[in-house]
Formats: C-alpha cells, sequence, structure tokens
C-alpha cells in the first residue's frame, strides 16, 4: 500500500546522507570540554570562595567539578553518537535525547527523581531546540529567500 500520509518522509531523510559517528571518538571530545567546564567552573568557584588554601584549593576544594563535568560531557557525547548511528539520522533529536541523559546525570547528583526529570526536560530541551533552529550562528543567511520561501512551504505541505 502506498504512503497515504500528505508528508513524503523517504524525501526529506533522503535529502543528506547519514555518515555513521564514531561515539568513542565523540565520547573523549565530549569529556574534554567537560573537563575544560569543569576546571573554568572549578577555578570561578576557588577565587569566589574565602579561604585559606590559595591556588590549592582549585583541585582541593572546587575540583570534584572537574571529573563530574568530564563524565557528563563524556556521556553526552556518546550518546549524541550511538542514538544518531542506531537512528541513522543526523538531526536535532539525537541532541535532545542526549541532551536528556545528560540533564539527568546532573540530576542524579542531588539524589533526587524530580531532578533528574528537570534535568532531562530542560536540558534536552534546551539543546534540541538549539540543534533545531541551528545554534547560536544563522545558518538560514546561506539561503536565498526564495529558497527559505520554498523549504517553508515544502516542509508545511502548502500549495
Amino acid at each position: 500500500m502506498a504512503n497515504s500520509s500528505p508528508v513524503d518522509l523517504d524525501a526529506i531523510r533522503s535529502e543528506k546522507a547519514y555518515t555513521a559517528q564514531n561515539w568513542a571518538e565523540n565520547g573523549l571530545t565530549g569529556a574534554g570540554y567537560g573537563l575544560l567546564s569543569g576546571f573554568a567552573a572549578s577555578a570561578y568557584l576557588n577565587s569566589a570562595q574565602v579561604h585559606t588554601h590559595g591556588a590549592a584549593g582549585l583541585v582541593t576544594r572546587t575540583g570534584y567539578l572537574m571529573p563530574y563535568l568530564a563524565v557528563v560531557g563524556g556521556i553526552y557525547g556518546v550518546t549524541e553518537s550511538v542514538v544518531g548511528n542506531v537512528r541513522q539520522q543526523d538531526d536535532y533529536v539525537n541532541t535532545m535525547v542526549a541532551g536528556g541523559v545528560a540533564g539527568m546525570l546532573a540530576g542524579a547528583r542531588r539524589r533526587s527523581i524530580p531532578a533528574m526529570i528537570s534535568g532531562l526536560l530542560v536540558v534536552g530541551g534546551f539543546m534540541g531546540a538549539y540543534k533545531y533552529f541551528g545554534g547560536f550562528g544563522n545558518q538560514l543567511a546561506q539561503y536565498s529567500e526564495d529558497e527559505l520561501i520554498e523549504q517553508r512551504r515544502t516542509k508545511l505541505q502548502l500549495k
């Protein structure tokens, strides 16, 4: 039986061929970014706190953030790659799922189910929206006005 849907999903999916992503490489990249973010957050917290440990406080007092954020970043990278490889698509859904898993991990640190669910919804939602709308850069600027109108018509199935 032919596809009765007015939207031709096969045509939309075949616009761009999917290339499998290396989950280990993306996991290590995410862990590196997480470690760097953890170092920056630890340095900020160390400078904002009043203590007598000096620069050693970067590791001894607030150093727990570095491995924690490295794990969160690594899990994000692995999850995004694995979901993309399973779905054979590179789109906002992969980013949303990976953000949700990373948000749940961030909520798990508080040992609270509501915090985990909140992390899943907030981080997953924001990361999915970030990818869906093209990130911080205006990626729609590469298209002419006529191409943008045609894309909108195609996606909305307007005649």
